[in-house]
């Protein structure tokens, strides 16, 4: 991949390399041009056990059960959106679908 680009997205898919994702922001951040965006959409998991009860999120357990079995971590959207600040990122964080869905829209500042 070269670039420079003014774009990167990635649609539920973050979390397959969670593992991965410092050496990931770095590769990002280094072909967008300044002033480009990095959007990640993904479940946003909820930050505490209490944030599973709800009626909305009961389902969540059961999708990071099966991501667990698979080696893949979900995350709150707002773990994602500190992970784009360190990387150097201005973040801004979107909720959809009563919060169970995370829009993370990094913009890379200009130099």
């Amino acid at each position: 991949m070269d670039g420079p680009f003014d774009l990167v997205t990635m649609n539920r898919s973050v979390h397959h390399v969670w593992d991965r994702k410092e050496r990931l922001i770095g590769s990002v951040r280094d072909r967008l041009s300044p002033g480009g965006r990095f959007v990640v959409w993904d479940p946003n998991f909820p930050d505490t056990d209490e944030g599973l009860r709800t009626p909305a999120k009961r389902t969540m357990v059961l999708h990071s059960l099966a991501e667990a079995m698979q080696g893949n971590r979900l995350m709150p959207a707002r773990e994602i959106a500190d992970w784009m600040r360190s990387g150097g990122f201005e973040v801004e964080v979107h909720l959809l679908n009563g919060g169970n869905e995370g829009v993370v829209v990094g913009r890379k500042k200009a130099s």
